[in-house]
């Protein structure tokens, strides 16, 4: 079986995660924090008012193990993506949400 993807339109609601203390947000979020935000006209909007221009593909999409999970630098796919980490059925995080 081959499966050509032609299209990956984002649309719906979005989840960020903002660690505690990151950097040039330091002061707005000094604890661990999700901020909900929309997707849409192929941006994801952050905080509903700066917008993140989609370059999507495969790595794009995060991927977390059933058992545990620990962020990590981005690596060679970005992000926290390991392909030897996806069993099958794998739990998948990110934009793509409804």
């Amino acid at each position: 079986m081959v499966i050509e993807l032609s299209a990956l339109e984002p649309s719906g609601i979005g989840t960020n995660a903002i660690l505690r203390n990151f950097a040039v947000l330091r002061e707005e979020f000094a604890y661990p924090t999700l901020v909900a935000g929309p997707a849409r006209d192929g941006n994801a909007w952050f905080g509903e008012r700066i917008p993140i221009p989609f370059l999507l593909n495969l790595e794009s999409v995060s991927t977390i193990p059933p058992d545990s999970y620990e962020p990590s630098h981005a690596g060679a796919y970005g992000g926290d993506f390991v392909p030897t980490m996806v069993p099958w059925g794998p739990y998948l995080w990110g934009i793509l949400t409804q």
